[in-house]
């Protein structure tokens, strides 16, 4: 922030994003969209209202220091308090949502950053008009490249969510069965090529049909979104989930061998039985209830001598075969395994 003054006049301090918006692409970068909604958290849709809002925001604000500076006016609360940055609806927000996930991320850490100096940068200058001090023009630059970098990376950001809102599963917060066959394609060639083990997982809610007939859709939608959170919050940093359709979900799992995949997926499966979901609304006094869920899973291993369908197919029979063991099961395609599963009909109960 623009803190004490050497003898010409540049103040002493750190600077934020001096380069502009070349320093910003490695950043942006480490944007994660699919964070929010499904962590319970911060969703893309708010993330695009609230970045949206702060830049039309922060244009009038800066219309307003302008406007004092250059007319010598007494500046309003929010130009030139040192608690500005948390007076406008932005450093509100960000106040609000600090510790969420999404919010935690190295792009969004820089725009908050690179918000609070602007503020505190315009303060100090609004001090100086104040005690009719010059204002250099290597001090006012410096707000410049600050201005200029918070909307590059605004800008970034709203990129970044725009593009995902097609690839995301509204309800879940999941990537999306549109996203998950180029995402998987990806994987499986890359794990052939460097001759690294990996697994695809198919999963699916046991007698996901019972609760939607017996509690309601609304409950089923709680039911999906919880379990979706749970996938989220258990698995390694670089595994993937996507919704598959329905109450299915897929999984990829990069560097995982089968007993590696087991591993993962039974812990999995023995967290989400062992904490029911709780249900809001309904129940016999409407403060909701808590609902036992279970998750049956089917592994299949990447093998570069079939086709990715096939391999789909392989860990969908896996999955029928953790249906036929009795549901709430892990279950691990083998060689044979056609002929001892026939397709899973329409009718058969989830």
């Amino acid at each position: 922030m623009m803190g004490t003054e050497d003898k010409s006049g540049a103040p002493h301090g750190e600077e934020v994003l001096p380069q502009g918006e070349e320093t910003l692409t490695d950043e942006a970068e480490e944007i994660h969209p699919e964070l929010g909604s499904a962590s319970g958290g911060v969703g893309s849709d708010e993330v695009l209202r609230v970045v949206e809002k702060a830049m039309q925001d922060h244009l009038e604000w800066l219309q307003r220091f302008h406007r004092s500076l250059i007319c010598k006016s007494t500046p309003p609360r929010d130009v030139a308090s040192d608690q500005a940055r948390f007076l406008c609806s932005f450093g509100a927000w960000v106040d609000l949502h600090r510790k969420d996930d999404l919010v935690q991320q190295p792009a969004f850490r820089t725009l908050i950053s690179i918000h609070d100096e602007m503020h505190d940068d315009v303060a100090f200058l609004v001090t100086k008009a104040k005690q009719e001090k010059p204002i250099t023009e290597e001090i006012y630059n410096l707000l410049s490249e600050k201005v200029v970098a918070f909307y590059s990376m605004g800008r970034r950001i709203l990129a970044a969510f725009q593009s995902a809102r097609s690839d995301l599963d509204p309800l879940t917060g999941l990537y999306n069965r549109q996203i998950m066959l180029a995402e998987i394609t990806r994987e499986r060639e890359r794990s052939l090529r460097s001759n690294e083990p990996c697994c695809i997982v198919l999963a699916d809610l046991d007698f996901f049909k019972k609760i939607n007939d017996t509690y309601g859709h609304a409950a089923g939608d709680q039911v999906l979104q919880a379990c979706a959170m749970q996938f989220l919050k258990s698995l390694r940093p670089y595994d993937m989930v996507f919704r598959y359709g329905g109450e299915e979900f897929l999984f990829c799992l990069p560097n995982a061998d089968t007993k590696t995949a087991q591993l993962i997926m039974d812990r999995l499966r023995e967290t989400i039985a062992g904490a029911p979901i709780k249900i809001t609304g309904g129940g016999k006094d409407g403060n909701g209830f808590e609902l036992p869920v279970t998750v049956s899973f089917g592994i299949a291993p990447i093998n570069g001598d079939i086709s990715l369908k096939e391999n789909m197919e392989q860990a969908d029979k896996a999955l029928y075969m953790a249906k036929e063991q009795g549901r709430n099961k892990v279950s691990l395609w083998q060689e044979g395994a056609e002929e001892k599963t026939k397709k899973r009909s329409d009718d058969t109960p989830s």
